[in-house]
């Protein structure tokens, strides 16, 4: 559906802005961190769709930051070979991504140190970082600890046996799918108690009923222009391009109103609900900044962020919290 590919394609525009630009509403500061799981069988067809919504020109810019980095390698090995006379200053050889897969927090932490801008986790089944949090030290490790810190896009001392680092601005966007049936992996008491459900943003990855079939995709795929297909190429890599420039952004004074209205809705539905989901809800006033900030720099705005914006992020942000409690209650609560 339309929602479910305009969701992955958020998800990859965060990945693409990266940790520079930032929204601000008086002393509140937030950046573009999207956490998104997208739930469906296995089969479905989620890692296609997001190929085609960004993840193919992710790859690609990788590409080329590896590659600068073999050459960078190749530099510093020809440094090392020279005499000591003829060395000069030693280059550098920095791992430069913008974003990883299936890697641990220590190995991700170094990778942000080399990465100021942010670094991102893209999964096809977050099956993997899920199961696999605090596997070490016998169970005991703090793995989801460090990742709820992570959300929060603020610093991040990371204190380790051998090594001290400090990440002073985080930015870890997660994008990646998860089967329905593995739902219940995150909806457990300890995961809804510490707040690491709360920070997803569910979407439920979901097909056209009735299915289209295969010779009818391929005619609904070939009537899309060249521009059409082009128009997610160009956002994102505008995305890329001003991903080193710094920005802060804030709201017109209507718009600031018409997000705190929304908070106050957030926060009266709130109290209808289960307890549990509190913690959802309250993230999603978060994330009403963070989709507006995304929404702004889409667009292309460069001014303060709009009203029209601004409820284009409520419309957004009022639709999640649907997906998050249809999951809640079809996972968690009704059993309860």
């Amino acid at each position: 559906t339309f929602e479910t590919a305009l969701a992955a394609f958020l998800g990859m525009c965060s990945v693409a802005i990266g940790g520079n630009k930032i929204i601000r509403s008086e002393t509140w500061t937030e950046k573009a961190i999207l956490w998104i799981a997208f739930h469906a069988p296995t089969g479905k067809g989620k890692s296609p769709l997001f190929r085609d919504c960004g993840r193919d020109l992710l790859a690609k810019k990788n590409n080329e930051l590896f590659q600068i980095y073999k050459d960078q390698q190749g530099e510093l090995e020809t440094w090392r070979n020279a005499t000591k006379d003829a060395r000069g200053e030693q280059p550098e050889a920095i791992k430069k991504m913008i974003w990883t897969t299936y890697t641990n927090l220590e190995a991700l932490a170094q990778a942000h140190i080399e990465n100021q801008t942010g670094i991102s986790l893209i999964h096809d089944e977050l099956d993997g970082l899920i199961s696999g949090r605090n596997q070490y030290k016998g169970g005991k490790g703090d793995d989801t600890a460090k990742l709820l810190e992570s959300w929060n896009g603020k610093e991040l001392p990371n204190l380790t046996m051998k090594d001290y680092r400090y990440i002073s601005e985080v930015f870890i966007p997660i994008v990646g799918g998860i089967q329905t049936d593995l739902l219940t992996k995150i909806f457990n008491p300890e995961d809804l108690a510490n707040g690491f459900v709360s920070r997803f943003l569910l979407c439920p990855f979901r097909h056209p009923f009735p299915n289209i079939i295969d010779s009818d995709r391929r005619k609904i795929r070939a009537d899309i222009s060249q521009d059409e297909w082009n128009s997610i190429k160009i956002i994102i890599e505008n995305l890329l391009a001003s991903r080193e420039e710094k920005r802060e952004f804030t709201f017109e004074p209507e718009a600031e109103e018409i997000l705190y209205n929304q908070h106050d809705i957030l926060t009266h539905t709130t109290n209808k609900n289960v307890q549990e989901m509190e913690s959802s809800f309250q993230k999603l006033k978060t994330y009403s900044l963070r989709l507006s900030l995304l929404l702004h720099c889409i667009k292309g705005e460069t001014g303060k962020v709009t009203v029209e914006t601004t409820l284009d992020a409520i419309t957004l942000n009022n639709w999640f919290a649907e997906n998050m409690q249809a999951a809640f209650i079809s996972t968690y609560a009704s059993g309860k």
